[in-house]
């Protein structure tokens, strides 16, 4: 095993299994054990009870845990969430077959689209049942018919689909699918034949899986490298952008040494946001690039750049904000030129326009780990005295600008966020964020993170993500990371609804999670895209005149979200006022245990609150017989017809 610093277990310690007699599912657990899996997100159904019973005896789970979703959506979000948040961790779901499994076909086109590692478990009929479909017509339950519907779906959007129906030959399959998932960062999926788990293999994994990179052509990387390496010579004005793929093929290590070798700034796409610590100081960390979006001061220093390096970055016209619209020319007159491009993903690099200046099948890691070496070698370091970003990557305004008594917006929610927050918070212990698809992704774009610290789907943009991925994160942070942070998870109402059932797995779990909800009444960035004119000051009707009816949600007008937190075991408030989350923040930060003195629209709900600890409430409600941590979550009801001050250049266009 190579790069994945993952604890290797040993079959033979965990149950005294022959060679002849080591199962098919004890072979699967064990391999999920070694690639980075430690919790399956499974929800029963007789297609998969067998494997997943095994999970909960700790002699049969090869140290797996069974973690219980309360739907299959927001158990692909969690375990999606798990996939994407350390260097070590690889999401996993079981399912049972039909009704279970296709309903996980949205969260994993998402994790495809992403890259996220992800294992797809399906339990599905045997053989015998698939040939009395074929041979008697008989439908079996959560069939649609015998031809194997559940991996002709997968199979378009993983990298690899089996179906295990041989126990001989199921060893082999396991092996090469989840190899396949580490290699290429993305889903795989396996169905499992109803009770083939039970079924000897006649092998057990005595080795571990090689994770080592496909065959590099020297030659291609090395003429990529040069040419590289020749046009960041003749530039004045250098700027790297870093993008996800650095995170998804764990090249993070490399990336730093390279932007040390150049002594240049770097920026990160949205979707790469957090790539590296931006509390580093050993690095020359300027901002978010995300199209008209960004921060006026990182803007500039893009735009007016006479080469951009371009490192792992999705293509995406959410990455790329107000930039990529191909139905409106007029949209990519402010882009990046592409004469000063040297575009670098996984698989090629583009420099320039050039049809010559084109390598296919390059290795990222690879690449940046030589182009490292040859700066050095070259003594370029230092050499270059590139053009530094002007003011502060985390522009946000201070507190005192907002008045206490004015009802909250966008722009004061996070200011007051990052300033009574998350900046009495040092490296060590800052709080993972989780913004959710919509104004929350775009509107706290330029807080400050530590490493893999901002997580968000950003290409795929299925609203409803953050709260469900929300203890997905914080599970493989405490157990590959051994951290204490903080998983702060940030929605809108419309999208809080979604999933919203996943705050009760948070209170199972005893995790001290904080739910933000914008609670608006509003599909904010629904509207912001069809038609961002009703944002205007100047139309003074009522949210209801001028927002689109099918961009509203009534429903928000009758839900109580403190009351809604304490019926899943939690701790829940409403900010109506800027004082109002201040007073709130302050109680989350540990600083006041005096009782909160709410505005008129405001509430709190702490009935299930025993006691505070440093903020984080403890509950005796959890089924366990000791008392736990549990969530907060807070509604912020911020005023619908006023954007984030990134964004509202839309609505004056």
């Amino acid at each position: 095993m190579t790069e994945r610093d993952v604890q290797w277990i040993d079959p033979t310690t965990c149950l005294p299994y022959a060679q002849s007699d080591f199962t098919v599912g004890a072979y699967l657990s064990t391999r999920l054990h070694q690639i980075g899996v430690r919790h399956v997100f499974a929800i029963p159904g007789d297609y998969i009870a067998s494997w997943v019973e095994s999970l909960d005896d700790p002699q049969t789970s090869f140290g797996l845990q069974r973690i219980h979703p309360n739907n299959e959506m927001c158990g692909a979000y969690a375990a999606d969430g798990y996939g994407r948040s350390t260097e070590k961790s690889v999401g996993c779901v079981a399912f049972t077959y039909g009704v279970g499994s296709l309903n996980a076909v949205q969260p994993v086109a998402g994790a495809f689209v992403e890259n996220v590692p992800l294992v797809i478990i399906d339990g599905g009929p045997s053989q015998a049942q698939l040939n009395s479909h074929r041979d008697q017509g008989m439908l079996w339950h959560h069939m649609i018919d015998g031809t194997g519907v559940d991996r002709h779906i997968f199979q378009n959007i993983t990298a690899a689909s089996v179906r295990i129906d041989n126990p001989k030959t199921a060893p082999e399959l396991i092996d090469a699918t989840l190899k396949t998932c580490i290699t290429k960062s993305k889903p795989v999926f396996i169905e499992l034949a109803i009770d083939i788990d039970k079924q000897p293999c006649g092998s057990r994994p005595t080795d571990q899986l090689d994770f080592s990179h496909p065959l590099q052509s020297k030659k291609l990387l090395d003429e990529a490298i040069d040419a590289i390496f020749n046009r960041i010579c003749k530039s004045k004005n250098l700027v790297v952008a870093a993008g996800s793929e650095i995170c998804r093929f764990r090249a993070q290590k490399e990336l730093a040494e390279l932007l040390k070798a150049l002594d240049a700034p770097y920026v990160t796409s949205l979707f790469g946001k957090s790539v590296l610590s931006e509390y580093r100081a050993d690095l020359n960390f300027s901002g978010v690039y995300n199209g008209k979006n960004s921060q006026p001061n990182v803007f500039t220093l893009v735009n007016e750049s006479d080469c951009v390096l371009s490192l792992g970055i999705i293509s995406s016209d959410f990455n790329f904000a107000g930039m990529q619209n191909t139905d409106d020319p007029d949209s990519v007159k402010d882009a990046i030129n592409i004469e000063k491009l040297i575009e670098c993903k996984e698989g090629a690099v583009q420099v320039g326009m050039s049809r010559s200046a084109y390598w296919g099948d390059v290795n990222l890691k690879l690449l940046i780990r030589g182009l490292t070496e040859k700066c050095l070698a070259s003594g370029i370091t230092g050499r270059n005295n590139y053009r530094k970003l002007e003011g502060s990557p985390w522009n946000i305004p201070t507190t005192s600008e907002f008045r206490d008594n004015d009802q909250l917006t966008w722009d004061s929610f996070k200011s007051l966020l990052h300033h009574n927050y998350l900046a009495q918070h040092s490296e060590e212990s800052a709080p993972i964020i989780l913004a959710d698809t919509g104004l929350s992704f775009y509107a706290f774009n330029n807080i400050k993170s530590p490493q893999n610290g901002y997580i968000a789907q950003i290409a795929w943009g299925a609203i409803g993500y953050s709260p469900a991925a929300n203890y997905g994160v914080k599970l493989a942070r405490q157990t590959f990371e051994t951290e204490t942070r903080r998983t702060i998870s940030i929605s809108g109402d419309a999208a809080f609804a979604q999933s919203v059932n996943a705050i009760g797995t948070i209170a199972e779990l005893g995790l001290d999670s904080i739910i933000f909800v914008a609670d608006n009444r509003v599909y904010g960035i629904e509207q912001w895209l069809v038609n961002a004119e009703i944002y205007k000051s100047s139309d003074s009707r009522t949210v209801s005149e001028k927002f689109l009816p099918m961009c509203q949600v009534p429903q928000g007008h009758i839900w109580n979200y403190s009351k809604l937190a304490a019926a899943f075991g939690g701790v829940g408030y409403v900010a109506h006022t800027n004082n109002d989350l201040e007073q709130i923040l302050s109680r989350l930060a540990g600083n006041n245990i005096d009782p909160l003195n709410l505005s008129q629209k405001g509430s709190a709900d702490e009935s299930n609150a025993v006691r505070w600890e440093n903020g984080i409430p403890i509950t005796n409600r959890n089924a366990s017989a000791k008392d736990k941590q549990t969530f907060v979550l807070v509604a912020v009801q911020v005023v619908p017809d006023q954007l984030p001050s990134n964004v509202a250049w839309k609505a004056s266009t």
